[in-house]
């Protein structure tokens, strides 16, 4: 089913939106180019150079919630751009790095001594305690070698925390196609919290802990933008419908222990990364 067309990119390529009638989950047609952040991620980048922050609003609450939800102490974040989040896990304890393909931004990373690496999963070794893909798996068109290649690198009983807009929260109702979590000139797929933890089961290894929405992607703005999107901020939190996804998935996990972790709970809220800050 035909969910919407969107804009042209600088190629004049018509994208559109489908959702698959029988499982649900949205692809974007024809899928973007994923070689594009080989030269770097255009939002952080101009001219060649690195044009994001070296620090954000969401890394230290991204590695609270990963703190909080994981053992071990080793630490991996996959499409880390220039490390904020690296900094942030290794200010708690982690013994954290990065890596991503971004060479823009991971040349300024370790500029500024952030153990960060230019490579793809599939060019280093484990393994490690926990692995964030923060707004990461949307952009990847072959999920199933990709979240093999993270299996791999997880260490028996490791976690992978995935982060990634929600098509179906309350912001991207009521925004509809001015959603800013849509984005088809980057984006493969377009998750559901149903849709993530089924496409992560049916092609992988690694069993679901738990999956809520109830963060959003866009930061807090100032003025009355800000006041309505800190009312419908407060609105998706108490409603579990924000437009972000939070996933834990387990490397080791029996269904059964997999359904009575998450019937105990155990999610955090923590505000969302924006989309334009990199990951």
């Amino acid at each position: 089913m035909l969910l919407r067309t969107a804009a042209r990119d600088d190629k004049n390529v018509i994208f559109s939106i489908a959702e698959c009638d029988t499982c649900g989950l949205a692809r974007t047609i024809p899928p973007p180019d994923t070689e594009q952040y080989r030269s770097g991620y255009a939002p952080n980048t101009r001219g060649g150079t690195f044009a994001g922050a070296l620090s954000d609003f969401w890394s230290p609450a991204v590695a609270r919630y990963v703190r909080d939800n994981s053992t071990g102490s080793s630490f991996l974040d996959v499409g880390c751009g220039v490390g904020n989040l690296v900094v942030a896990a290794s200010e708690l304890g982690f013994e954290a790095e990065g890596v991503d393909i971004d060479p823009v931004a991971t040349e300024e990373a370790r500029r500024n001594g952030r153990r960060v690496r230019t490579a793809g999963v599939g060019e280093i070794d484990g393994p490690y305690d926990a692995i964030v893909v923060n707004h990461v798996l949307e952009h990847v068109e072959d999920l199933p070698g990709f979240l093999a290649e993270l299996s791999r690198l997880l260490s028996e009983g490791g976690r992978l925390f995935v982060l990634a807009p929600n098509r179906k929260g309350l912001i991207a109702k009521l925004r509809r196609g001015s959603w800013m979590g849509w984005v088809p000139r980057e984006h493969v797929w377009h998750f559901t919290p149903a849709t993530l933890v089924a496409t992560v089961r049916r092609t992988s290894n690694l069993s679901p802990v738990n999956c809520t929405s109830r963060t959003v992607i866009e930061g807090p703005v100032g003025g009355p933008r800000g006041i309505v999107l800190a009312a419908l901020t407060f609105l998706s939190r108490t409603l579990g419908s924000g437009d972000q996804l939070e996933g834990i998935f387990e490397l080791g996990t029996t269904r059964d222990s997999v359904s009575r972790e998450a019937a105990a709970g155990g999610s955090q809220d923590f505000r969302g990364a924006s989309e334009a800050s990199g990951s």
